[in-house]
């Protein structure tokens, strides 16, 4: 990959209410880790959901894509690819500084939270967990590059080297 990085990973957020515990892949339950897929549980989600799921259209893809581009100099990320969908986005980022993963997707996702309700309205944008997929593997890096995330349904930013 990049010599003197110290960290690559891919975060993934997804919107609020897009992935249900009736999602045939199964969901993840706060502390207890990825569980199957349960109907009953799902329907309780939605009793206590207080929004409608966000859908992610167009426009507010090219937000979530300028927001993650603005954030590379102020938390010293280079991003390599971003990747939108109506449900979730993708940033494929690397950094050389001691900060944990922990740490950068918490930025991160403050700063998208924040253009959001900036320039699309106050509400609940992110459903509250996030994934996060450490890279160590070139193939694997080469894969989200050039296969995975430029697959996405949405817009998709790839860092074109120069």
């Amino acid at each position: 990959m990049c010599a003197g990085i110290m960290a690559v990973y891919l975060f993934t957020w997804h919107a609020y209410r897009s992935w249900m515990p009736d999602n045939p892949r199964g969901y993840v339950q706060r502390g207890r880790g990825v569980q199957p897929p349960d109907q009953r549980e799902a329907e309780r989600y939605r009793e206590r959901a207080v929004e409608t799921e966000p859908t992610f259209n167009d426009e507010i893809q090219s937000t979530l894509i300028a927001t993650l581009l603005d954030c590379r100099e102020p938390l010293a990320l280079r991003t390599h690819a971003i990747a939108t969908a109506p449900t979730h986005v993708h940033a494929l980022v690397s950094w050389t500084s001691d900060r944990t993963w922990q740490s950068i997707a918490r930025s991160v996702r403050r700063s998208l939270t924040t253009a959001l309700v900036s320039s699309h309205g106050n509400r609940t944008w992110f459903s509250r967990g996030r994934h996060a997929e450490r890279v160590e593997e070139d193939t694997h890096f080469e894969h989200l590059m050039t296969t995975y995330l430029p697959d996405h349904p949405g817009r998709v930013w790839i860092e074109r080297e120069t």
